[in-house]
């Protein structure tokens, strides 16, 4: 079919015309993902092969046009002198990045410091409650029980007003 769609003016319908330009338009877009999907495939490749991203690794990467297999791209890099055995083995990555030694000395440091700040501290509320179940007589009936209750509610009033503990009319 020719490229021109204006010499086809009088023989092609306006409908049929503007399908065929859609129809290039999805051509020159299925080229397009099909070379990013080869670019992405032969990246994957590399890496596998473990071809290193600096120094004469790159230039490999820039240069090489083979097929995109791991163990072609390996064959190929030993050719060439990438490596002078076989690719090191590094040890395996976490979803960030971290390697397995990364992480643990990450994991060891943590308890460290955990093991440094010792027990963990109880939070406002947690304290509260520890304090109320501390007071012998909390009965309704006993008036130094009731009092011991509404110091306990001052005090945490006064000092954490995040907890939200208040006597009723304080709000």
């Amino acid at each position: 079919m020719p490229e021109d769609d204006d010499d086809l003016e009088g023989v092609l319908d306006d409908n049929i015309r503007r399908e065929l330009r859609d129809a290039r338009k999805q051509r020159e877009q299925l080229a397009e993902q099909q070379q990013r999907a080869a670019q992405a495939e032969m990246r994957a490749a590399m890496a596998e092969a473990q071809i290193p991203r600096d120094g004469l690794g790159a230039l490999f990467r820039d240069a090489y046009k083979g097929e995109p297999d791991p163990d072609a791209i390996l064959a190929k890099a030993k050719e060439y002198g990438i490596f002078d055995g076989t690719p090191s083995n590094p040890p395996p990555s976490s979803p960030n990045g971290d390697t397995a030694l990364e992480q643990a000395a990450l994991q060891a440091e943590l308890a460290r410091l955990q093991a440094a700040q010792g027990p963990p501290q109880p939070t406002a509320a947690e304290s509260f409650f520890a304090e109320l179940a501390a007071i012998p007589d909390k009965q309704s009936s006993s008036r130094v029980g009731q009092q011991a209750v509404m110091d306990l509610v001052a005090k945490f009033q006064r000092e954490h007003p995040e907890v939200g503990i208040y006597t009723k009319g304080t709000r």
